[in-house]
């Protein structure tokens, strides 16, 4: 099954991040459950607060044994995410007597939609953007001495000088693997 396919990756890697859909759909319970840590991102929506309370009920009625933790998207300033986050653990704690830690949060950014219409990661697009800040303080708040030995960048230009810097690489090789390349 996935769930134990995902239990061999465990074995392998550090962290596996799953973006879910959002709400209480089966799928997304059963991959909580099977989490040993969940982030919930919520906004100030009142729609997306109500979905992750539901989710948050879920997992407390089904005894989930990870630790919760809130990301606060789209929001105006950290002032503003921490108010969205505090009132929703508060009531969390309140209702159902489990504890969310604060993550961070995402600034609600043009940058984003921008990035979303063009189909590149907004720390490409514009990595001095607002959101783009917010994901670099996330990533060193995951991982705060680094990534290890994994080695990463972006290419501009087409696929085809993609494929050129690559194959001209002696310490990587092109791998079948969608837009990857590894050292071997």
């Amino acid at each position: 099954s996935l769930l134990n396919g995902m239990q061999r990756l465990e074995e392998q890697f550090d962290y596996l991040l799953i973006d879910t859909a959002a709400g209480i759909a089966d799928s997304v319970i059963h991959f909580v459950l099977a989490a040993e840590r969940a982030l919930l991102v919520i906004s100030p929506d009142p729609t997306s607060l109500t979905d992750a309370f539901a989710l948050t009920r879920i997992l407390k009625r089904n005894n989930y044994g990870g630790k919760l933790h809130a990301l606060v998207n789209m929001a105006d300033s950290l002032e503003s995410a921490r108010k969205v986050y505090q009132r929703f653990a508060q009531a969390v704690h309140k209702y159902m007597q489990v504890d969310i830690d604060w993550f961070g949060h995402v600034s609600a950014d043009r940058a984003v939609v921008t990035s979303v219409r063009l189909q590149h990661p907004v720390i490409l697009v514009q990595p001095d953007a607002p959101a783009s800040r917010c994901f670099h303080a996330l990533a060193q708040e995951l991982l705060p001495r680094g990534c290890g030995a994994v080695f990463s960048f972006a290419i501009r230009g087409t696929r085809a000088q993609g494929r050129k810097l690559i194959e001209s690489l002696n310490l990587f090789s092109h791998l079948a693997n969608v837009g990857d390349a590894k050292s071997l």
